[in-house]
């Protein structure tokens, strides 16, 4: 969202945890970061070179899908019940970041969806 808004030339509301990649575009060149998170409503994704996790953050019916990017680029194949230390490790970095970010976004946009 920080990127289209920085595009639209729109500052982005106080509750946005994250960072416009605009700069990274115009300038072709990788982060550096070791992950990325991303998140709509009460799921989110967290991407590595090797790893898509994705898992709902928020109370709710479970909902966990892990895919190798690197050997199914298409993610076609969920690897989830194959990979469950994959997967509790993402859990444990899914929450962490949430609990971070929650000073900031204290669960805002997802209440508003209830």
């Amino acid at each position: 969202m920080p990127t289209m808004l920085e595009i639209l030339g729109v500052k982005p509301p106080p509750r946005v945890t994250g960072q416009s990649l605009v700069s990274l575009i115009d300038s072709n060149r990788s982060s550096g970061r070791e992950m990325i998170v991303t998140g709509w409503g009460e799921h989110a994704s967290i991407r590595t070179a090797e790893w898509n996790y994705v898992g709902r953050w928020s109370s709710g019916r479970p909902f966990e899908e892990l895919y190798r990017v690197r050997q199914d680029p298409g993610e076609l194949t969920n690897v989830a019940d194959k990979q469950s230390k994959v997967v509790q490790d993402f859990r444990g970095k899914l929450k962490q970041y949430i609990d971070n970010g929650w000073p900031i976004t204290k669960g805002t946009f997802a209440q508003a969806l209830a």
